[in-house]
């Protein structure tokens, strides 16, 4: 879509934030909507390292673009800056409903923290499975770079409350600055609810994109 738009000179924005569309092929007429995947790891795997929560970690991601991006950034970047311990990745089939594999692996392998690179039902699913798995109970930090409020409805309510899930999140209606607390009240008068980071961050890039 990102490719169509520069040759029809038209302007699209889009929920990618891999680096393929921000990088190599990167054009004026292309917005991307997420930040960075380096970004997102920061915000989860990042801070876990950052607060010695861990030293050793093990990543199970979808296989597709925007996860292989975050185990790249990972394994190249964000685990050797604070001198962690790469234990290895597993990729899972997009829409993937059984992590019983990829979980015992992990498990067996004694990572601190266990990356849960995937969005959507995939990451509800692995992260609730982790959660039966025992991971977080049994010490193991369970880090996802992407939190949403709409997909945190679907966690086991134990899991979402536990101290060792940690999720990153690009935006949060929560934050401090008027900017913030000027969009989540005009998004509670029309919908009835907080908005989730999708909506922070169209409204953000909307409003550049006018400016």
């Amino acid at each position: 879509v990102s490719q169509l738009g520069r040759e029809e000179e038209t302007i699209v924005v889009g929920s990618s934030g891999n680096l393929q569309s921000s990088g190599p092929n990167c054009h004026p007429y292309w917005f991307p909507l997420n930040c960075s995947g380096r970004t997102m790891m920061m915000a989860g795997l990042g801070y876990a390292l950052r607060q010695d929560l861990g030293t050793s970690v093990y990543q199970i991601s979808s296989d597709f673009l925007w996860p292989q991006d975050m185990v790249e950034e990972a394994q190249e970047y964000i685990i050797p800056e604070f001198g962690g311990e790469d234990l290895g990745n597993s990729f899972v089939p997009f829409g993937e409903t059984d992590f019983a594999s990829q979980l015992t692996t992990a498990q067996d392998s004694g990572a601190d923290i266990v990356s849960l690179n995937a969005y959507g039902n995939d990451l509800i699913n692995l992260a609730n499975q982790a959660w039966e798995f025992g991971l977080p109970q049994d010490g193991t930090v369970l880090v996802s770079p992407q939190g949403d409020i709409t997909i945190s409805e679907g966690y086991d309510p134990a899991l979402r409350a536990h101290e060792n899930f940690l999720q990153g999140m690009e935006w949060y209606h929560g934050f401090d600055s008027d900017a913030t607390r000027e969009l989540t009240q005009m998004f509670r008068d029309e919908y009835d609810r907080a908005p989730a980071w999708t909506a922070g961050l169209s409204y953000n890039h909307t409003m550049t994109y006018l400016e």
